[in-house]
């Protein structure tokens, strides 16, 4: 990813079922999800419901999962303490 790449999040809508499975490499662990694109391309989600990480190992963007971090939790926070489960979850991307 460089400084041009254009990074959208937002939450992941039914045409993204196949992108996020692929992302999974199987089944998908439980949604919702809040999907990175760059440039147009979904390439890193978050499930809001367990804070699980899906990336695209084979062309990793780190500062787009930072940002979906930081995203997430803000959504946490603003359902309160008690979906306060991403804090407890250490959110990182898979190593290659």
């Amino acid at each position: 990813m460089t400084a041009a790449d254009a990074v959208t999040l937002r939450p992941a809508g039914a045409g993204d079922r196949s992108a996020i499975a692929r992302l999974a490499g199987a089944h998908p662990p439980g949604g919702p999800f809040l999907v990175a694109e760059i440039d147009g391309e979904l390439r890193a989600a978050v499930s809001l419901a367990d804070g699980a990480i899906l990336t695209d190992l084979l062309r990793p963007a780190p500062a787009a999962l930072e940002l979906l971090r930081a995203r997430a939790l803000q959504l946490e926070d603003a359902q309160g303490p008690r979906r306060r489960r991403l804090r407890r979850r250490r959110l990182v991307a898979p190593c290659i």
